[in-house]
């Protein structure tokens, strides 16, 4: 039990620091139902960080830019998971899977580095007590994620 708590709390630190910021322009440009992106629209994050309309502009410039940035890993990265699917269901040999796994763990790596990139200019946006606000909403907002998965369980 200990050991699955050390494990939670070390994944909540992982996903503090690469967490990205989502903000919407308008409360009109919500996503689709079957979407999986959590955001904010403008209006509610400036609320709650206390965000200008400048920095809200500029949050969602880097959104913008980090979305196409990362979709071609993004693209890869569900490719090599198709791949390793496959792979395992033709029982392929151990050192073609290892293969893609390592390509898989590469690109995961390309990713991290360019979403630390993308943080590293939202920081750069945001004040101190902003970050600080941001972090701790993303901390109660997966904490009620994960009650919440557990429960259904």
């Amino acid at each position: 039990m200990i050991g699955r708590k050390w494990s939670v709390v070390m994944l909540l630190g992982i996903l503090a620091l690469s967490g990205s910021v989502v903000v919407r322009a308008d409360e009109s440009a919500a996503p689709a139902a079957d979407s999986k992106e959590h955001s904010w629209d403008a209006k509610k994050m400036q609320k709650k960080l206390g965000l200008t309309d400048d920095q809200v502009t500029k949050l969602n410039a880097v959104r913008d830019a980090e979305k196409s940035a990362l979709k071609p890993s993004w693209d890869k990265q569900k490719d090599l998971m198709k791949k390793l699917k496959d792979q395992i269901a033709n029982k392929a040999a151990d050192s073609d899977i290892q293969a893609t796994l390592s390509e898989i763990k590469a690109n995961r790596k390309a990713m991290a580095d360019q979403m630390e990139q993308f943080r590293s200019q939202r920081e750069g946006i945001l004040t101190p007590t902003q970050q600080a606000q941001m972090l701790l909403h993303r901390m109660k907002h997966r904490r009620m994620l994960w009650h919440k998965e557990g429960d259904e369980k």
